[in-house]
C-alpha cells in the first residue's frame, strides 16, 4: 500500500519492545527512555560528535515497519538524519535507506509567504523559530511502503548543535493502518490549551501558561465493519486512553508534513456505531501527548 490522502495511524509502536544500543548516551538519560510513555524524560547523547548519536535498533525478527519519528528532539534547523533497515547488523547492504535527509524541509510552499516576510526566501524555519515552537514538531520519515527487516539504525548529523547534546524524547516505529475510507467532512484539526487564569480583586487576569498540544477531531462513516470490528476496536482496547499511537493527518502534504503530524492519545474510547448492513461509524479524537 502506497501512501495516500488519507489519515494514517502509525500503530502499534514496535520500537517499545526493541533491542536499543549504538550512540554514547548519558547514564542518567539513557537511551532506553525513548520506548517509554514518559515523552519529557529524554535520552541525551554525552556530546553532538555523529558516532554519539546514532540508534541501533534490533527486533526479535522481521518487522513490518512504515512509520519513523523522532518527538521532543532538538534538533536544529541544519540537522540530518538518516534511516537504515538491513538483514544484518552491519548494513553492508540496506533494505531501506531513507539517505541523509533534513530533519527541517521546507515548512511552505512556493509564492504562499509575503517577499517581506523573513522566511520567505529559503521557506525554512531558524534556530530561533524552533526554538520557539509550541507545539513541537517531530523529525519524520514514512516509508513509501511497508517494509519488513530485523535491523534498524537511526543516525543523527546535529554536530554544530549549540547544546552540545543531542536528545530525543520518543522513538516510534510503527506499521501503519489507513482506513479504506478517510474521515467525513466536519473534522476538526485544533488545539489543546491547558492554560489556566486567576482574577484579581482588581480584575486583572493572571495565566499560568502551560504548553498547547495539537488535536484531531475525526468520524469514520459507512466503515466496513472488517475494519471498524477487528482494527479500530482492538485499536482503542489496546490503547486506552494512556497509550501511544503517531498520528499522520495527509501524509503526501510534505511541507505540512510536521505541522499536521503529531504523537497522540486517544481522548476517549468511542463505541463503534452501527450505520447500515456491514459497515459502520467510528468517532475518534486523538489529542497530543505533551
Amino acid at each position: 500500500m502506497t501512501l495516500r490522502d488519507k489519515v494514517l495511524f502509525g500503530w502499534p509502536i514496535m520500537s517499545d519492545a526493541a533491542t536499543l544500543s549504538g550512540g554514547a548516551w548519558e547514564s542518567l538519560l539513557p537511551l532506553t527512555n525513548v520506548q517509554t510513555v514518559r515523552v519529557g524524560r529524554v535520552a541525551r547523547s554525552t556530546d553532538a560528535a555523529r558516532s554519539s548519536t546514532l540508534i541501533n535498533v534490533a527486533y526479535a525478527a522481521d518487522t513490518a515497519l512504515s512509520v519513523v519519528a523522532l518527538s521532543r528532539h532538538n534538533l536544529r534547523s541544519n540537522a540530518l538524519w538518516r534511516v537504515r533497515g538491513g538483514a544484518d547488523v552491519t548494513f553492508a547492504t540496506s533494505v531501506v535507506d531513507s539517505g541523509w535527509v533534513s530533519v527541517w524541509p521546507e515548512q511552505w510552499e512556493v509564492n504562499v509567504l509575503p517577499a517581506g516576510h523573513p522566511n520567505a526566501t529559503t521557506r525554512r524555519l531558524t534556530d530561533g523559530q524552533i526554538n520557539a515552537l509550541d507545539p513541537k514538531r517531530d523529525a519524520i520519515y514514512l516509508l513509501p511502503t511497508e517494509v519488513a527487516c530485523r535491523y534498524w539504525r537511526i543516525e543523527m548529523d546535529d554536530e554544530g548543535n549549540v547544546d552540545d547534546y543531542l536528545e530525543v524524547g520518543r522513538l516510534i516505529m510503527a506499521p501503519r493502518f489507513v482506513p479504506s475510507y478517510n474521515f467525513s467532512v466536519g473534522a476538526e484539526f485544533g488545539f489543546v490549551d491547558n492554560t489556566t487564569s486567576n482574577k484579581s480583586d482588581s480584575g486583572a487576569l493572571f495565566y499560568n501558561v502551560k504548553p498547547k498540544g495539537r488535536s484531531l477531531s475525526m468520524s469514520f462513516i459507512n466503515l466496513p465493519d472488517r475494519e471498524a470490528y477487528t482494527v479500530f476496536r482492538d485499536m482503542m482496547e489496546q490503547l486506552g486512553v494512556a497509550g501511544h499511537l503517531y498520528l499522520v493527518t495527509q501524509a503526501t502534504d510534505t511541507t505540512s508534513l510536521q505541522r499536521r503530524s503529531f504523537l497522540g492519545a486517544l481522548r476517549q474510547l468511542s463505541s463503534v456505531q452501527y450505520a447500515a448492513a456491514g459497515y459502520s461509524a467510528v468517532p475518534v479524537v486523538v489529542d497530543e501527548v505533551l
